[in-house]
C-alpha cells in the first residue's frame, strides 16, 4: 500500500532528477571547451550565395554548411545561452538548478515569440535546421537574445532590480557603430564601422560567413554571420545602399507577443530602399525587445538611430553640423530613456565611454579630410581610454572588447565589406575585403586566410598588438579565458584562477586587478582583495576608473575591519569630480555611517565581460 502510494511521486522525482542531470551536463560541456590562450581561428571564411524564396535559401545555407563543416559549435552553444548567463559563475550548489528552471520557462516564452514570426522566415529557419539534421526545437534559439533582454526587463519592471542588474552585467551590451559620410568620410561616401560584442567567444569568430541573398521578391541583400547562424541581422546591407546594424538595450517595456530582432532587421534589409521605408517597417507592428538600430543610406548620405522597446519607437537624427552618427548601448532619445535599466555606474560608463571614443574619432576625421575604411578598421581595434588621449587599457569602456566576436566596415559607396577574420577581439583584425556580388546560382566558396593571418601575427604596428604578445599578451589571453568561462557558466574557481594568472603576469593593468579583487571578496579573501585594489590604484589615474577602485577598495577595507584605511579611501573618492562617480560617492557616504561587512562582500557581483563590479 505504502509503496503504491509513493510510486507516482517517486516517478516524478526521478524525471526531475534526470532533467536536472541532463541540463547540468549541457552547462558543463559549454564551459569545458578549449581555452582562449590559443586564440587564432583556423577555419577559412565562407562567401555564400543564396537564391530563391526564403525556404529555399534556408536549405541552401544548410547544404553549404553541411559540405564545409565547422557549424556544430555555434548550434550547440546558443540554444542554452540564456540559462547559462542567468546562472552565472556557479559558486554554490543551489545554482546548479537555475538553468533547468530558466530553460523550461525560456522555452515557453521563446515559443510564444516564435508564434509571431513571419511564416516564410520561420520556414527558412526550419529548412536550415532540417538540412543539418538538427532538432527542430532549436529554431527557438533565433530569439534567444530577445529572451535574455526581456528577462532582464521583466525583472526590472517587477522590482527585482538586483536580479536584473546581475543578469544584465553578465550580458555585455558592448556593441559599437559609427556611420560617417560627407566631411567625416574620406571621399565623402557612406561608411559604417561596427563591432558586435556578444557571448560565444571561441565559436562565433571562428568561422566568419559573408552571405549574399537574391530573393524571389524584394531587394538583394548581404549579411555577415558565422557558421551555424542563419541570421541576416547583426550587420546587413542591400543593393539600394541601405546599411543596418543592431545594438542591445535594457528597458522595462518588453513583451513576448511581438517581432524578434532577427526578423525585424531581415524585413528591413530585404524591403527598404530608403531610410524612411526602413523606419516605416519598424513601425508596422510591435517589437518584442529593446534595441537601438542604426539605419544608413549611401544614396541619401545620412544615417538615423531607430530605438525601440515593446511599447514605442523613436528616431534620432545626427546632430546639426555632424556628418556622422555613433551608437552604443544606451538610449539616446529622451522619450525612450524613461524606463531604461542601468545596472551599475560601470555599465553606464562602459557604454558612454565607447560612445565618446566613436565621436572623438569622427571629429578627428572631420579635421583631417575624413575617415577611410582602413582608419575605421583601426578604430574598431582601439584600446584608447575614452577620456585620456593616448592612454590604453585592456578592458572597460574601450572599443576593442574581450567578447568582440565580429567586426566589419561596410563601405557602401564602393560596395565592399571589410570583415575581420581574426581572433577575439576581432577589432584587432586582420581584415579581408569582400565585394558586393550577387551571383546567378547558389553556392559557397572558401577564402583561404592562412597568409593574411600569418602576416598579421607578425605585425606589431596594428591595433591591439601590445595585447597579443609578451607577458601582457599572455595576461590578456587569461582575461579572454575568464570571459569565456563566465559566459558559459563556468565555475567561479576557474574564473578566479584565470584572473589571478593575468594579475601575476601584468600586475600594472587595473582591468584584471579590479576583477580579481572582486572574486577574492566573494571567496572571503579580503586581504587578497585589498592587495589587488592597491596594485590597481598604483597605476590608475583616469577619474572614473580610479573612483570605482576607491569605492570598492574602501568596502574591502571596511569588511576587513580597517576603518582608518576605509576612511582615507572614501575621502579621496569624495574629491573626484566626474559625473559617473556620483553614485559611488553617495554609496560611500552611506558606508561611512554603516560600514560594509564581510557578509556583503561575499555577494559582490563580478561582471568579467563588462569589467565591472556591480
Amino acid at each position: 500500500m505504502t509503496i503504491a502510494f509513493l510510486r507516482k511521486p517517486m516517478q516524478t522525482f526521478n524525471r526531475a532528477t534526470s532533467s536536472f542531470n541532463a541540463k547540468k551536463r549541457e552547462v558543463d560541456a559549454a564551459w569545458g571547451g578549449p581555452p582562449m590562450a590559443q586564440r587564432t581561428p583556423t577555419l577559412p571564411a565562407l562567401v555564400l550565395q543564396l537564391r530563391g524564396d526564403q525556404r529555399a535559401m534556408g536549405e541552401q545555407h544548410g547544404e553549404a554548411l553541411l559540405a564545409e563543416g565547422g557549424y556544430q559549435a555555434t548550434l550547440d552553444w546558443y540554444p542554452g545561452m540564456a540559462e547559462r548567463i542567468v546562472t552565472g559563475k556557479r559558486d554554490h550548489v543551489m545554482q546548479q538548478g537555475v538553468p533547468l528552471v530558466v530553460g523550461k520557462l525560456g522555452a515557453v516564452l521563446l515559443d510564444r515569440m516564435a508564434a509571431h514570426r513571419p511564416a516564410e522566415l520561420r520556414a527558412r529557419t526550419d529548412a536550415f535546421l532540417r538540412v543539418l539534421d538538427r532538432n527542430p526545437l532549436e529554431a527557438r534559439a533565433v530569439g534567444v537574445m530577445d529572451l535574455l533582454q526581456n528577462l532582464i526587463g521583466v525583472a526590472g519592471r517587477f522590482g527585482a532590480g538586483g536580479i536584473g542588474a546581475r543578469w544584465s552585467s553578465a550580458v555585455p551590451g558592448a556593441c559599437s557603430t559609427l556611420a560617417v559620410w560627407d566631411g567625416a568620410s574620406a571621399g565623402g561616401g557612406l561608411r559604417v564601422a561596427r563591432n558586435f560584442d556578444f557571448p560565444g567567444a571561441g565559436c562565433w569568430e571562428a568561422g566568419p560567413v559573408i552571405g549574399f541573398a537574391t530573393p524571389d521578391a524584394g531587394l538583394r541583400y548581404g549579411f555577415v554571420t558565422t557558421r551555424g547562424a542563419d541570421a541576416p541581422c547583426v550587420s546587413v546591407w542591400n543593393e539600394a545602399g541601405i546599411v543596418i546594424t543592431i545594438h542591445t538595450r535594457f528597458h522595462r517595456d518588453v513583451r513576448f507577443d511581438a517581432r524578434i530582432a532577427v526578423d525585424l532587421v531581415h524585413e528591413m534589409v530585404r524591403r527598404a530602399a530608403t531610410i524612411d521605408e526602413a523606419v516605416a517597417i519598424v513601425r508596422e507592428a510591435p517589437v518584442a525587445s529593446s534595441w537601438g538600430i542604426v539605419v544608413a543610406s549611401a544614396k541619401e548620405r545620412r544615417a538615423v538611430l531607430v530605438e525601440v522597446h515593446g511599447r514605442d519607437v523613436a528616431v534620432t537624427e545626427a546632430n546639426a553640423g555632424e556628418d556622422f552618427l555613433a551608437c552604443t548601448n544606451r538610449y539616446q532619445s529622451n522619450a525612450m530613456q524613461r524606463g531604461e535599466l542601468e545596472p551599475s555606474p560601470g555599465w553606464i560608463m562602459h557604454s558612454d565611454g565607447r560612445h565618446q571614443s566613436l565621436r572623438r574619432q569622427a571629429r578627428r576625421g572631420l579635421a583631417r579630410g575624413g575617415l577611410s575604411a582602413e582608419a575605421l578598421c583601426a578604430l574598431l581595434g582601439s584600446h584608447e581610454d575614452p577620456e585620456i588621449d593616448g592612454l590604453e587599457r585592456a578592458a572597460g569602456g574601450v572599443l576593442a572588447q574581450p567578447n568582440g566576436v565580429h567586426s566589419v566596415v561596410i563601405d557602401a559607396e564602393r560596395q565592399v565589406t571589410l570583415v575581420s577574420v581574426g581572433a577575439v577581439p576581432t577589432g584587432h583584425g586582420p581584415w579581408i575585403e569582400v565585394p558586393w556580388v550577387w551571383e546567378a546560382a547558389p553556392g559557397v566558396r572558401q577564402v583561404d586566410l592562412r597568409a593574411v593571418r600569418d602576416a598579421h601575427s607578425d605585425d606589431d604596428s596594428t591595433p591591439g598588438a601590445r595585447y597579443r604578445s609578451g607577458a601582457l599578451g599572455e595576461a590578456y589571453g587569461h582575461l579572454l579565458e575568464a570571459c569565456r568561462l563566465e559566459s558559459s557558466a563556468g565555475p567561479a574557481a576557474n574564473v578566479r584562477a584565470s584572473l589571478d594568472a593575468a594579475c601575476a603576469l601584468a600586475p600594472q593593468e587595473s582591468s584584471w586587478q579590479l576583477l580579481a579583487a572582486g572574486m577574492a571578496m566573494r571567496s572571503g579573501a579580503l586581504g587578497v582583495a585589498s592587495d589587488h585594489f592597491d596594485s590597481a590604484l598604483a597605476g590608475e589615474h583616469a577619474p572614473f576608473y580610479r573612483g570605482r577602485l576607491l569605492h570598492w577598495a574602501s568596502r574591502a577595507a571596511d569588511a576587513e575591519g580597517r576603518a582608518r584605511r576605509a576612511d582615507a579611501l572614501r575621502s579621496e573618492l569624495l574629491r573626484i569630480d566626474h559625473h559617473a562617480v556620483s553614485r559611488y560617492q553617495a554609496a560611500s557616504k552611506r558606508d561611512a555611517k554603516r560600514p560594509y561587512t564581510a557578509a556583503r562582500a561575499r555577494r559582490v557581483p563580478v561582471a568579467v565581460q563588462l569589467c565591472d563590479l556591480g
